[in-house]
């Protein structure tokens, strides 16, 4: 249950609202564009035009929380984990906490495991996590 919160000084109302571009951060070899609203979707976007379907909204609360569903390349159609983020506004910013739940339920020898079990593996998603909200402080700092 790998889980991280971090502190950004933004509306996560407008932010969230597809007013703002989402920033191209991270691990990913496309462009993240998140369409948001009660059936948005989370894509990566390709330079060749091809894109690939990361989740799609199932709780959506603009301003408050966002929760999808989420699945790698490498997931078989019926595998999928589930990303909850909840954004509490705090002196100075807003508090955005991430929960990504779900990775149990996947086989011992799953490809997005990459060989790691246990807390070594919740450590190697926790620390993408931490990397990717890392990543979207520093593009809202500079927008």
């Amino acid at each position: 249950m790998p889980a991280g919160a971090c502190t950004f000084d933004f509306d996560a109302r407008r932010t969230l609202s597809g007013d703002t571009p989402t920033p191209s951060h991270g691990p990913w070899n496309g462009t993240l564009v998140f369409e948001p609203g009660p059936t948005g979707r989370l894509l990566e976007q390709y330079a060749d035009g091809t894109t690939f379907v990361i989740g799609r909204v199932t709780q959506w609360t603009p301003g408050q929380r966002l929760v999808l569903n989420w699945r790698l390349p490498s997931f078989a159609d019926a595998e999928s984990t589930e990303v909850d983020v909840r954004f509490e506004p705090v002196d100075g910013g807003t508090r955005v906490s991430v929960e990504h739940r779900g990775w149990s339920a996947l086989r011992a020898d799953h490809p997005a495991r990459h060989g790691q079990h246990g807390r070594d593996y919740e450590y190697m998603k926790a620390s993408l996590w931490a990397e990717n909200l890392g990543s979207l402080r520093q593009y809202i700092a500079r927008t």
